[in-house]
């Protein structure tokens, strides 16, 4: 998702005249509503008239689009904190009902390390026991519907409507770390 950037004065009247027209649009399905076919009438001429005066003067959009941005940016937060949380549930509600995610840790003496197994030679495209097939031709959801469904994992679809969604509401990258960061190699 695209942050807001200084607004110039096609962007303004480009907001203004949506803004005017979504106004309209439910001042009007209100008045029609309510009061009939005449209060619409003058709904969509009070749309004409706030377009005109919007595209002349596209500073008076400003404020509303400074709002409209603090707006966003909120609900672009609340919605991947929502989304976030769904798939976290989704994973422990897998683990719980029995799926080869482990989510209970070990007992203090022991560890959870679990060395690997030696992989089939045609399964060194993943990190998984199961053979699949690979190269170019193959694209990654046909890797991952062999994947899912040799190991029994077939719920790891649900996540991927979700991951998508995230995606879209993630927003622009803040940047490096900085040079204080040490890598494990």
């Amino acid at each position: 998702m695209q942050s807001f950037r200084a607004p110039t004065r096609s962007a303004l009247r480009s907001f203004w005249l949506v803004l005017s027209a979504t106004v309209a649009l439910i001042g009007a399905a209100a008045l029609g509503w309510s009061l009939g076919l005449p209060a619409v009438v003058w709904d969509l001429a009070l749309f004409g008239l706030l377009a005109v005066v919007g595209w002349r003067t596209p500073g008076l959009a400003t404020r509303p689009y400074r709002a409209w941005e603090r707006l966003v940016r909120k609900a672009r937060r609340a919605t991947r904190l929502w989304l976030t949380g769904v798939v976290f549930l989704i994973v422990t509600i897998v683990g719980r009902l029995g799926g080869r995610l482990s989510l209970a840790g070990p007992t203090p003496p022991a560890s959870a390390w679990v060395p690997k197994k030696r992989l089939p030679d045609r399964s060194y495209g993943a990190d998984s026991d199961v053979v699949q097939a690979s190269g170019p031709e193959i694209g990654w959801a046909r890797r991952l519907a062999t994947w899912s469904w040799r190991s029994g994992n077939v719920w790891v679809w649900s996540l991927i409507p979700l991951l998508a969604l995230l995606k879209r509401v993630e927003g622009e990258s803040r940047g490096s770390l900085g040079g204080n960061v040490y890598t494990l190699y």
